[in-house]
């Protein structure tokens, strides 16, 4: 059977780190499996290198709205915003056929569609659409790796008009929608539309390892680690408030935050360590696919995100054994039980998510509890064979 996976990406990360394990943790060796791809997508190269089975991969060549580059020149801004309406209305209607003949071409069985939020990347939209004229009566799944978008002011009416189209069009051409966690499966009420769809939720899965013996060298300081792509809902401002706060309680505590994001993004970061005087204390570092590194070499894991569809980083910081501190957010909550495998801490709290980073560093029988527990945790849910059990029934079976 040939089954794609197809993907709409501009950045390396979470959703990447899923469709690698989905792929290599495929149960039935004789399927052949595709990976439907945008050109510009970065993170192909972390596929190429992690995955380990023969696998076809189909390049598509479609503009997206994810190619304008950012800009404060507000005659520019408008004509992006007209331009978005188009690709808007080109995905609808136009878009579904090109993506209708490289299924043709390629004899596609089965397709999951992945996207990371809904309402979904045009180019996504449009996959889904096409296979809908390709086999009307063998819909697939939308899977989403994000929060649900709320719907627009009315000033947005175009586009408002626009996604309620397309949601009745998804609604129409899949069998329903699969997330990662109940808070973004449960985000879709925010859609009317989509009120009454079938859902699904399976929590991800990491297949995760320690490659080698090698010993990494201890640091003179204690070294806290952030993973994240550089966007606003990663909390980057709150982690550091929270450094601001640790550097007059502490001076042998360092922050390393290891993500990917374009300059504009990174510049805002930046600007925010220059405000506070953190340069000493908090070092930007590109990602890096070597994760074991990074964990081998932290003692805290900080989560300080206001918004998350899932965690990929408390499931590595429990497999790798490293205590992790977080906010008490949706979906977080469901994978941290809060003074059992990592401590949940309310909310945009900057000075308690210091003092509590302080306490689990000092605190090592409440570090080796929360190592012990979260690592039981990861053997017994959040495996990438036990997802990818459930992703191949849903697909095949369903």
């Amino acid at each position: 059977m040939k089954i794609g996976f197809f993907i709409q990406n501009d950045k390396r990360g979470g959703l990447d780190t899923f469709v690698i394990n989905l792929i290599n943790f495929w149960p039935r060796k004789k399927d052949n499996l595709f990976i439907i791809y945008n050109k510009n997508h970065k993170g192909i190269i972390d596929y190429k290198k992690k995955i380990k089975r023969n696998i076809k991969y189909i390049k598509y060549d479609y503009f997206l709205t994810q190619n304008f580059k950012f800009t404060s020149n507000f005659f520019l801004k408008f004509l992006i915003k007209i331009m978005k309406y188009i690709l808007l209305f080109n995905s609808i209607y136009f878009k579904p056929n090109y993506f209708e003949k490289i299924y043709r071409k390629n004899k596609i069985d089965k397709i999951l569609i992945i996207n990371g939020g809904y309402y979904g990347g045009e180019a996504c939209n449009s996959a889904l659409f096409g296979w809908k004229r390709y086999k009307p009566n063998d819909l697939p799944w939308y899977n989403f790796h994000s929060h649900c978008k709320y719907k627009k002011s009315k000033i947005h009416f175009v586009e408002n008009y626009l996604r309620n189209i397309i949601d009745k069009k998804v609604l129409l051409s899949s069998k329903g929608f699969i997330s990662v966690s109940k808070a973004c499966i449960n985000s879709l009420k925010l859609r009317p539309i989509l009120k009454n769809s079938k859902k699904k939720f399976i929590f991800n899965g990491c297949n995760l390892e320690k490659k080698s013996n090698f010993l990494y060298k201890k640091n003179k300081f204690k070294k806290i680690s952030m993973l994240a792509v550089y966007e606003p809902n990663k909390g980057f401002q709150n982690i550091i408030k929270t450094m601001f706060y640790l550097k007059k309680l502490n001076k042998n505590l360092k922050l390393f935050i290891y993500g990917d994001g374009n300059k504009f993004e990174k510049k805002i970061i930046k600007t925010d360590i220059n405000k506070y005087g953190l340069n000493d204390i908090i070092t930007l570092k590109k990602f890096t696919p070597n994760i074991e590194k990074i964990y081998s070499t932290s003692d805290l894991i900080v989560i300080p995100s206001f918004k998350e569809a899932f965690g990929y980083v408390v499931v590595e910081s429990f497999f790798y054994k490293i205590p992790v501190l977080a906010y008490r957010i949706k979906s977080l909550n469901e994978i941290i039980k809060n003074n059992y495998n990592g401590y949940l801490v309310k909310k945009f709290d900057t000075k308690l998510f210091a003092k509590k980073i302080i306490h689990l560093l000092k605190n090592h029988k409440l570090r080796n509890k929360f190592i012990k527990n979260g690592y039981e945790d990861y053997k017994k849910k959040y495996t990438a064979e036990l997802m990818t059990k459930k992703y191949f029934n849903l697909i095949i079976n369903e």
